[in-house]
C-alpha cells in the first residue's frame, strides 16, 4: 500500500509510484468519488489517451459522428 500525508493547506503529494503507474503528468485532472465509506482516486484521462496513435484518426471520426448524431437529436 502507498500512502500520502495531508498538508495543513489539505493538499496531497501523490507518491511518483502512483504517478509512473498510472501515466500521470502535471496538469492531469484526478477526481476524488466518495462511496460513503471511502475516498477513491480515479485518474481522469482524456480520450485521445486512451486511443492506440495508430487508429487516431479513426477515433477522430467517430468523435466526430456521434457529435453530429447528438446536434441532430435536438
Amino acid at each position: 500500500m502507498v500512502s500520502a500525508t495531508l498538508s495543513k493547506n489539505g493538499m496531497i503529494h501523490l507518491p511518483r509510484e502512483i504517478q509512473k503507474k498510472f501515466e500521470l503528468k502535471p496538469g492531469d485532472k484526478i477526481s476524488f468519488v466518495d462511496t460513503g465509506e471511502e475516498v477513491v482516486v480515479v485518474p481522469i484521462k482524456k480520450l485521445f489517451d486512451l486511443v492506440d496513435p495508430n487508429e487516431e484518426e479513426i477515433a477522430k471520426n467517430i468523435v466526430q459522428e456521434l457529435k453530429s448524431e447528438h446536434i441532430n437529436e435536438k
